[in-house]
C-alpha cells in the first residue's frame, strides 16, 4: 500500500514539474495563396511551431483537385527550419503535364497536402487545404 502512495505521489510530482516533457503539439499550416498560371502551381504556406523545439520542414506532399476530383499531385522536397513558437513561410512550386493543365477548364480547384517535419522526438505531420485562384484572374490580374 506504501509503494502505491509513493508511486501516485511520485506520478502527481512529475505531472506538475514544469520541466517535465511535453507532448509534441502539431504545427499549424494556413495556405495563404495557391494560383495556376501556364500549367505551373505556385503555394505559399504559413507554418506556425506551436512547440518549444525548433522544426524542418524536410517535404510536401500536396494533391491538386478540379471540382473535387483528383487531377495532379507531387512532392517536394525542402528544408525550411521553424523555430519554436514562431512561424515560418513555406513556399511550394508544382508542375502539371500538358495533358492536366488541359482539364482544368473553368472548375474550382482546391490544393491539398501534407507537411512532413523532424523534430528531435522524431516526425510530425501536418495537413493544409484551400482553394487554388483561377488561371484566368491571375493572368488577367498580373496584367494591372
Amino acid at each position: 500500500m506504501k509503494r502505491a502512495r509513493l508511486a501516485a505521489f511520485v506520478l502527481l510530482v512529475a505531472a506538475a514539474c514544469p520541466g517535465g516533457v511535453r507532448p509534441m503539439e502539431t504545427p499549424l499550416v494556413e495556405l495563404r495563396s495557391a494560383s495556376l498560371l501556364d500549367g505551373a502551381l505556385a503555394a505559399e504556406l504559413l507554418v506556425v511551431n506551436p512547440n518549444h523545439e525548433g522544426l524542418v520542414v524536410e517535404a510536401v506532399d500536396w494533391q491538386l483537385d478540379v471540382d473535387e476530383q483528383p487531377l495532379a499531385r507531387g512532392r517536394q522536397d525542402l528544408r525550411v527550419v521553424v523555430a519554436a513558437l514562431a512561424p515560418a513561410p513555406v513556399s511550394l512550386r508544382g508542375t502539371l503535364s500538358p495533358g492536366q493543365a488541359a482539364h482544368l477548364g473553368g472548375g474550382a480547384a482546391t490544393l491539398s497536402g501534407t507537411l512532413h517535419l523532424r523534430s528531435s522526438r522524431g516526425l510530425v505531420a501536418a495537413s493544409f487545404y484551400g482553394a487554388v485562384e483561377p488561371a484566368a484572374t491571375r493572368a488577367s490580374s498580373a496584367g494591372q
